[in-house]
C-alpha cells in the first residue's frame, strides 16, 4: 500500500495554500485546526482520516465496514464527521482521491475570504509583486500604493540547511558554529566573558543583480552576542543585567575571507551546530503600526487592520510560497517584531539582522523568538558597525 499511500499525500500537497504537518498532516494555510487530512501509516491497516459529509460516509460504510467515525477528533461538527478510511486495497484509489477533496472542499468553504483570495493567489501562481498590487487594490488601500511601494525595502533572507558533520568551508555564509577569524583579532567579550558566536555572512553570495544596499559588496560579517549566553535546559538568553547596550554585540567585517582561519570556541562558551547558509533576495514591509514609516502615513484604525490584518500576512505568505520555505532570518528590510516595536529600533536605527530561531541550528530563542541587531544608516554607509544596538523577543 505504500505506493498509494505515497500518491494520496501527492495529491494532498499539490493544493495550493497547503501546509505539511509534523503529524503527517495537511493544512490549509498553517491554521491551528485547518487539516483536511491526516495519514495513520502505524496503523493496520493504514488510514487516512479526512472531513466527510455524514451521507457519503454512511453510504461507504455500508459497503466497506472499516469506514468509521473518527475517535481521533472530537469537536462538534454540522453535516459532516471527522471520517477513518482504510487504506487496505478495498477502496479505490480514485475514492480515496475523491473524499481527500471533498474534505478539502469542506475546509475551503469555513476559511474567510481574505484566506480565500490568498489561496487563489498561490493557487494561479502570482508572483510577490503581483500578490501585493491585488491585495493592495482589494483591501481598500488603492489611495496608498505609491506609499506602501515605496515603504517596501529590500532585504536577504538567510536559507539554511540542517547542520552536518563536514566542516563548512572558511568564508562561507552559516548559522551557528565557529567563527572564521584572522589571527590578529581576538575573540570579542562583553563584560571580559567571551561572547557568543551567532552567524557569519559572506556578501559575495548576494545573488548577482542584487543590489546588497549600505553593505559592501564583498567581505564577510559576523556576529557575536551576549544574547547569545544560554543555559544547557533554557532557551532564554541571559545577557548582562540592565538594558541592552553596544557593549552587548560585537559585529566584525573583514574584506577578505580566504584569510581567515577557523577559531575554537573559548572554554566555557555555548555553540551552536553550523548551519550552511545561502543568500535570498526578499522584499520587506513595516511588521509593526508603531514603525516611524507607518506613523508618518497617518493612517486610521481600518486601513492599519487591513495592511496588518491582511495585506502584509498575505504578501509574506506568497513570498514564503515563492522561496520555497519560510525564512526566519535576514540582512536589511524590516524586523519582524513579535511583542511589538523594539527600543532598539528607535533613533532612526535601521535593521541590519534579524535571527530566528534556526533548527537547523539548533537554536530557538525563548519561545521560538528572535534576537535583532539595528544600525545607524549613517554608520552603514561608512561601514562602521561599531555601534550595533539589539534587542531579544519571545516567541
Amino acid at each position: 500500500m505504500s505506493g498509494t499511500i505515497d500518491a494520496l499525500v501527492a495529491h494532498c500537497e499539490s493544493k495550493p495554500g497547503v501546509t505539511p504537518g509534523e503529524q503527517d498532516d495537511f493544512k490549509l494555510l498553517g491554521g491551528f485546526l485547518d487539516t483536511f487530512a491526516r495519514f495513520y501509516r502505524g496503523d493496520d491497516p493504514p488510514v487516512v482520516m479526512v472531513r466527510c459529509p455524514d451521507d457519503v460516509r454512511l453510504r461507504l460504510a455500508a459497503s466497506h465496514p472499516g469506514v468509521v467515525a473518527s475517535e481521533r477528533m472530537m469537536w462538534e461538527t454540522e453535516g459532516w464527521t471527522w471520517t477513518d478510511v482504510p487504506m487496505d486495497g478495498s477502496i479505490p484509489v480514485e475514492t480515496l482521491l475523491g473524499l481527500i477533496d471533498g474534505s478539502h472542499d469542506l475546509l475551503h468553504r469555513e476559511l474567510s475570504p481574505a484566506k480565500k483570495a490568498l489561496i487563489g493567489l498561490l493557487a494561479r501562481g502570482a508572483t510577490p509583486a503581483e500578490a501585493l498590487r491585488e491585495l493592495i487594490a482589494e483591501n481598500g488601500l488603492e489611495d496608498d500604493r505609491e506609499t506602501i511601494m515605496t515603504t517596501a525595502r529590500p532585504g536577504f533572507g538567510i536559507a539554511t540547511s540542517p547542520a552536518g558533520d563536514d566542516e563548512p568551508a572558511v568564508g562561507a555564509t552559516r548559522i551557528g558554529g565557529r567563527p572564521d577569524l584572522d589571527d590578529a583579532t581576538e575573540w570579542p567579550r562583553c563584560d571580559g566573558r567571551p561572547m557568543t558566536f551567532l552567524a557569519q555572512v559572506n556578501l559575495a553570495d548576494v545573488p548577482e543583480g542584487a543590489d546588497p544596499g549600505p553593505l559592501p559588496a564583498e567581505g564577510l560579517l559576523s556576529f557575536f552576542s551576549a544574547w547569545g549566553w544560554q543555559d544547557e535546559d533554557d532557551a532564554d538568553p541571559h545577557p548582562p543585567d540592565g538594558d541592552p547596550t553596544p557593549a552587548w554585540t560585537c559585529v566584525l567585517y573583514r574584506d577578505d575571507p580566504a584569510s581567515l582561519r577557523r577559531r575554537e570556541t573559548p572554554a566555557g562558551v555555548n555553540e551552536f551546530p553550523a548551519a550552511p547558509g545561502s543568500l535570498v533576495p526578499l522584499v520587506s514591509l513595516p511588521s509593526d503600526a508603531e514603525d516611524p514609516e507607518i506613523e508618518a502615513l497617518g493612517w486610521d484604525e481600518a486601513k492599519k487592520d487591513a495592511f496588518f490584518g491582511v495585506v502584509l500576512p498575505s504578501f509574506e505568505y506568497v513570498q514564503a510560497a515563492t522561496i520555497g520555505r519560510p525564512i526566519l532570518s535576514w540582512l536589511l528590510g524590516y524586523p519582524a517584531f513579535i511583542q511589538g516595536f523594539d527600543p532598539a529600533a528607535e533613533d532612526g536605527r535601521r535593521l541590519l539582522f534579524q535571527l530566528g530561531s534556526e533548527d537547523d541550528a539548533g537554536m530557538c530563542w525563548g519561545d521560538g523568538g528572535c534576537l535583532y541587531f539595528f544600525a545607524d544608516p549613517d554608520d552603514l554607509a561608512r561601514g562602521d558597525f561599531s555601534r550595533v544596538h539589539s534587542g531579544y523577543q519571545c516567541g
